[in-house]
């Protein structure tokens, strides 16, 4: 019955195995696990969790104006699965459905009741999750195989799998997130943020999303981004406007990653390595940029903090690394954000790199040739033609692309003579087929032996 419990199920011991469940109508979270370790979540298939905002419906006067509340807004971090306790160590979540949370998320032109504060308008999204980190944990967790996704515009999550409130803390230390497919997201598929250490996002697909993985505050790291594909991204006419807002992507369609924002009072020496990632365009569904920059940054530390090799960047025309704006005084993101920053090369790419001081000499600004049934529009298939720009071009990175199948690795997610590319529950029921031919025995996977 909805709404009858909070939850559907609470898990409070360890060495817990939950598989195979049917969740719907939980109050606020479909599944939470407390300060527990050794848990896994399997096979499940939860939807229709969650709580209206209380606002929502309602007129707020807000920056002199006012501004309507979506009628069927969420509750600000309501979640599918939500992992709380400092202690919480070794949590799986594997093939499993997380989707249509019972309310929506607003989107960045509609107004937020949970970060609109002090009679300020803000259109930030907030609603539902999938997965929710509530806190800092022990880490080693992984996540992998599921499908995260809120299913239409009429149940948007605010981000697939969240990073830890409060801020200031991570939330997978020493882990894996590969293998998702994500998707209808008005904000990050992956809030991958500040306190992250040891963590590797890797092997999944986005869509219909803003970001696909925001790598922000990354405070300790590093922090491992290879071997994505994002498509079918959020377009800007898909946020018609609403109260007269102004979102930041109005004026350009989004982004694939922005890369690690910095509080001059917070400064820290984290780093992201971005390495054989694929972006498509479909039609006018591109991305202006790869990684935006709207943030004020203003770098004191030595450490290049952004390593970008061998990925594949289909944006258009215009900048397609950072956004660079010079207004309100905001000059010096041009001056700072050069290679002392982030260090770029061997990156195919249909956009220009501002500002130019931060292309490497391998860098190529030209189109991809896709194999024939390759690209955009075809499902797991993103190998570039042979003799093509970014075919056996890119560069070896080691434990990345030192196994390339041509002379040398080709640059995106895709490497030609591999098999398709698959994500989702499909990968879990493949490898739980392949677990029931030898004796059953569950093995947590130790992010600590890579």
């Amino acid at each position: 019955m909805a709404d009858a419990t909070d939850a559907c199920v609470s898990i409070e011991a360890d060495f817990v195995i939950l598989q195979g469940i049917t969740c719907r109508g939980a109050r606020v979270d479909g599944v939470r696990i407390g300060n527990q370790r050794n848990v896994v979540i399997e096979g499940c298939d939860i939807a229709g969790w969650g709580r209206r905002d209380p606002q929502a419906g309602k007129t707020l006067r807000l920056s002199g104006k006012d501004c309507s509340i979506l009628p069927n807004l969420g509750l600000y971090l309501d979640a599918g699965i939500r992992i709380a306790g400092p202690d919480s160590t070794q949590i799986i979540v594997q093939g499993c459905r997380i989707h249509h949370p019972r309310y929506t998320a607003n989107n960045w032109t509609q107004a937020s009741p949970y970060f609109s504060k002090n009679g300020t308008l803000s259109t930030h999204p907030q609603g539902a999750d999938a997965i929710v980190f509530a806190e800092r944990t022990g880490g080693r967790h992984v996540i992998r195989w599921n499908e995260l996704d809120g299913g239409d515009y009429d149940h948007m999550f605010n981000d697939a799998l969240l990073a830890a409130e409060p801020k200031g803390h991570g939330f997978i230390g020493d882990g894996d997130i590969y293998g998702n497919r994500i998707a209808h997201c008005w904000d990050d598929g992956i809030e991958a943020e500040r306190g992250e250490r040891n963590v590797r996002i890797w092997g999944n697909h986005f869509s219909d999303v803003i970001k696909c993985v925001s790598a922000g505050y990354v405070w300790e790291g590093p922090l491992y981004v290879f071997n994505n594909v994002a498509e079918r991204l959020v377009h800007p006419q898909e946020m018609p406007l609403h109260n007269g807002g102004l979102s930041p992507f109005l004026d350009h369609p989004p982004c694939f990653m922005p890369p690690p924002q910095e509080d001059p009072a917070e400064n820290r020496d984290g780093v992201v390595y971005v390495y054989h990632n694929t972006l498509l365009a479909d039609s006018e569904r591109a991305a202006g940029w790869v990684f935006n920059t709207w943030w004020k940054h203003r770098y004191v530390s030595p450490t290049v903090r952004l390593i970008s090799r061998n990925n594949l960047w289909m944006t258009r025309a215009y900048p397609g690394y950072f956004d660079v704006p010079n207004s309100e005084g905001r000059d010096y993101m041009v001056r700072d954000f050069d290679r002392s920053y982030f260090d770029q090369d061997y990156d195919l790419h249909t956009g220009s790199i501002v500002p130019v001081a931060s292309a490497g000499p391998h860098t190529l600004e030209k189109a991809p040739v896709f194999r024939d049934g390759h690209g955009p529009g075809h499902p797991g298939r993103y190998q570039l033609a042979a003799n093509t720009p970014g075919c056996d071009d890119g560069t070896v990175l080691p434990n990345f692309s030192d196994g390339s199948l041509g002379k040398g690795p080709d640059r995106g997610a895709h490497e030609a003579g591999s098999p398709d590319m698959q994500f989702g529950t499909a990968l879990w029921k493949a490898a739980n087929d392949t677990e029931k031919l030898r004796t059953r025995k569950w093995i947590i996977p130790d992010a600590n032996s890579w």
